[in-house]
């Protein structure tokens, strides 16, 4: 680096037998509650930057958590130079003018009801039926027996639409969990690849215990299975993933080992929508924030969200952000892959915008009775309309009728003025009238796309 010319600066000279996290400052007594289970070794940028030794580990990601940190793990992996990856000349698919019809209504099938029972089950506020079996979901934290509980309720729930779903196995340390991965392949692009989802786990103060989650992250967890379910009977052009990660709370476990994985493939990935806590609206304003940080694949992914925002009215107020955004979320491990990704989270971040972050953050509290459901369906439906037009989605429909007021009609070509008499009182067309209106009727069915072999 210093050869390159770059400016650099050792922060621990002896990294043998440590690992390292990144923990969000803005948080309060972040650096307090860092020091008990881990050492800060500098602040940048708003960004502790904090050792722990693997036996730790758990102690510190856990005890973060339970005070509302947020963490990301910084790991020793090469990050991917900016245009190196073989989808560098992606770009969102071009925007149209208006509104498409057969998506403005599909939108309101994404109902608030539907919402609020999935987040009741995935928060354990009514039991899950799950391997033929009432479950109550009482945490989903990664390390607990009961999230593999929760990943199979997803599982069976695309099982059920018939959409395939496999698990993602990951390995980080000593640690594994498993991810839940539904695919619709592309009917014209299948090696071109455009995912939308969050994280399925969850944090508590007692996260072993109890640990609804509804917000965070029930709420994305739902909208992503409500607009499966809704796009279910359409291909996409492209192959859509629907992902649900674990291991996120601790530093994004999961989602990192399997974005470097689509990288090692050389998996051709359009951008990734991240949904992650996007339940709480405590003053009204209808404000969320999308994090793209600054890289021109993840902001053009981001003007196509912001632009059907507009166009399809959904009422939404975005806060953007990329010098600011954060990365404590599933969005960033695809940043350090050279994907195009971002985060859409409720106004839990101080910008020009003052935070409104839920205060049941990380809490028992974090109950569905909470969760502003109008608020999480208007994202939802959203994310819908850019999935179903980035992502190429074919919703067919009948041809376009003929208009009925202004017919298309024959020339007078009759040779007596008028229709013959064919002796039987019935009146029947000349000959050359008839060839005309053949020819026209067959003009008219070419230009009102009727045309077929049968005529």
């Amino acid at each position: 680096m210093a050869a390159a010319n770059e400016t650099v600066n050792v922060l621990d000279a002896n990294a043998a037998g440590k690992v390292y996290y990144l923990v969000d400052a803005s948080a309060e007594g972040a650096a307090d509650a860092a020091r008990p289970v881990g050492e800060v070794i500098d602040v940048v940028g708003g960004v502790l930057i904090v050792a722990t030794t693997p036996a730790n580990e758990v102690a510190l990601v856990d005890h973060l958590g339970v005070n509302g940190v947020q963490v990301s793990l910084l790991t020793a992996a090469a990050l991917a130079p900016p245009g190196s990856a073989r989808d560098a000349a992606f770009a969102p698919a071009a925007v149209a003018a208006v509104p498409n019809p057969a998506i403005a209504a599909l939108l309101p099938k994404l109902t608030e009801a539907d919402l609020r029972t999935l987040v009741d089950r995935l928060s354990g506020q009514t039991p899950a039926t799950i391997g033929g079996v009432a479950i109550t979901l009482n945490t989903r934290h990664t390390l607990t027996a009961r999230v593999h509980d929760a990943e199979q309720y997803v599982y069976e729930y695309y099982q059920a639409l018939g959409i395939p779903v496999s698990y993602f196995n990951w390995t980080y340390g000593s640690y594994s969990g498993r991810n839940v991965v539904a695919e619709v392949r592309g009917t014209a692009n299948p090696e071109k690849v455009l995912l939308v989802g969050g994280h399925l786990d969850n944090m508590s103060q007692i996260p072993y215990t109890t640990a609804p989650g509804a917000d965070d992250n029930a709420t994305g967890t739902a909208n992503t299975l409500l607009i499966a379910r809704l796009l279910k009977a359409n291909q996409p052009a492209v192959t859509v993933r629907f992902i649900h990660f674990t291991g996120e709370e601790q530093g994004q476990w999961g989602s990192k080992v399997y974005a470097a994985t689509l990288r090692a493939r050389g998996e051709q990935v359009m951008g990734f929508i991240n949904l992650d806590m996007i339940g709480w609206d405590g003053n009204g304003d209808r404000v969320v924030e999308i994090h793209t940080a600054s890289g021109p694949k993840s902001n053009a992914l981001a003007d196509g969200y912001l632009e059907r925002n507009t166009r399809y009215g959904t009422g939404l107020v975005f806060e953007r952000k990329t010098t600011t955004a954060s990365r404590f979320s599933d969005h960033s491990p695809f940043w350090d892959n050279d994907y195009a990704s971002f985060l859409v989270i409720e106004n839990f971040f101080d910008d020009a915008i003052v935070r409104d972050r839920n205060p049941y953050y990380h809490n028992t509290g974090d109950l569905p009775s909470r969760v502003d459901y109008n608020y999480v369906a208007r994202i939802g439906r959203l994310t819908l309309a850019v999935l179903a037009e980035l992502a190429g989605y074919n919703f067919g429909g009948s041809p376009t009728p003929p208009p009925t007021k202004t017919p298309v009609s024959c020339p007078n070509l009759l040779v007596s003025g008028h229709f013959e008499n064919n002796g039987g009182g019935v009146l029947a067309p000349h000959p050359i009238l008839v060839d005309t209106c053949l020819v026209l009727f067959t003009m008219a069915c070419v230009r009102y796309g009727l045309a077929s072999r049968t005529g």
